[in-house]
């Protein structure tokens, strides 16, 4: 089983509800939690053609993103105003080694609607920083470099091991090494 939740900022007429994404045979169940709303935990859609979404985050418009684990990476968009999947775009990477995979951590969106993952890059388990940017149909992730610590020490990573990644209310992003 893997799981990505992610919270929503109040949008039209959806308030702010603490949704969560958990794989599983047959699809990926989509639910959110609200403590003003009865019943509190409810059922959103279950998303098909979906595999291992371990990541997902809001844009400032309601849109839910969900990055998954499949070979290649596919980055599911969800409205949750309307409960509809609008599309799954296949992620090309770019400047990335060669073979290459990646798999686990979290995203953020920023204010601009650019995608930015942290996750484990497979061969050497480094916990490495993405940017993906969506143009129309197509969503292209480039590394920006490896996540190191204070000390300037690579971050490494196992698939149930890697960082969570937010931006503040001041618009820079923070990674929260796990």
């Amino acid at each position: 089983q893997t799981f990505a939740a992610a919270v929503n900022a109040p949008v039209g007429t959806v308030p702010s509800r603490f949704y969560y994404l958990r794989s599983g045979a047959g699809g990926t169940p989509l639910r959110f939690y609200s403590p003003t709303e009865s019943p509190n935990d409810q059922a959103v859609t279950t998303l098909t053609n979906t595999a291992g979404i371990r990541r997902a985050a809001f844009d400032a418009s309601g849109i839910l993103y969900g990055l998954d684990d499949a070979t290649p990476n596919n980055l599911h968009r969800f409205d949750i105003n309307s409960n509809t999947l609008l599309s799954t775009i296949p992620v090309t990477f770019v400047g990335t080694p060669s073979g290459a995979t990646y798999g686990g951590g979290d995203i953020a969106v920023d204010a601009q609607g650019v995608i930015w993952a942290v996750t484990q890059e497979i061969p050497g388990d480094r916990q490495v920083l993405l940017q993906i940017v969506i143009s129309g149909t197509t969503a292209t992730a480039r590394k920006v470099g490896d996540i190191s610590d204070t000390g300037g020490n690579a971050v490494f990573a196992s698939p149930s091991n890697v960082g969570s990644v937010a931006f503040g209310s001041d618009g820079k992003l923070y990674f929260a090494k796990s």
